[in-house]
């Protein structure tokens, strides 16, 4: 027999909103009980009062309902304009030189610019391919995170901004995304 759900895909997750997960999945049972029992449907097998944790999609509608309360802006709109503020410390920075939440930084701009590429106009819509996406630094001073020194590009348009961006890109696990990108997006 192979693996069951629960050491596939985890225990289900908490959910206060009509989220994507809840929408495409039926399987839910409603609950509101802080701690619950769980039984994997392939294996019968019973977790007991079991603490979900919250989903994914949840978290960012509250997150975007909370910033839009607090501030009147999208949580998107708020992520980037707290980066363009000077930072008293500075964020620390990750081993690359770039700020602890720069993902959160990235992402939000990558949304706000519907993961497209501001060099091809190239939109990637899967979810799952929005990684060749990426969030150029014009100046490439990875702390200066304020929204006008971003440019949003696919992959390979920021792997030929100039010479040193193309030294970076050159590495086994760059090249392999590259061909990835190029197999999926640049089909000849």
């Amino acid at each position: 027999m192979g693996r069951s759900k629960v050491e596939t895909y985890g225990l289900p997750k908490k959910h206060f909103f009509a989220c994507e997960t809840v929408l495409q999945y039926t399987g839910f049972m409603a609950t509101n009980q802080e701690k619950v029992n769980i039984v994997c449907n392939q294996t019968f097998q019973i977790y007991t009062q079991v603490v979900l944790e919250l989903c994914n999609n949840c978290r960012r509608i509250f997150s975007e309902k909370t910033a839009q309360v607090l501030t009147g802006e999208s949580f998107d709109e708020f992520i980037l304009k707290m980066a363009s503020l000077p930072q008293n410390p500075p964020m620390p920075a990750d081993s690359n030189g770039y700020p602890l939440n720069f993902a959160e930084i990235s992402t939000a701009f990558r949304r706000l610019k519907s993961y497209t590429c501001e060099r091809c106009h190239l939109t990637i819509h899967n979810p799952n391919d929005q990684r060749f996406i990426h969030t150029h630094h014009k100046d490439l001073n990875k702390s200066n995170n304020c929204i006008e020194n971003f440019q949003c590009l696919c992959i390979e348009c920021h792997s030929q901004v100039d010479d040193l961006h193309r030294r970076n890109f050159d590495t086994a696990d760059q090249r392999r995304e590259l061909k990835e990108f190029k197999a999926k997006y640049r089909k000849q």
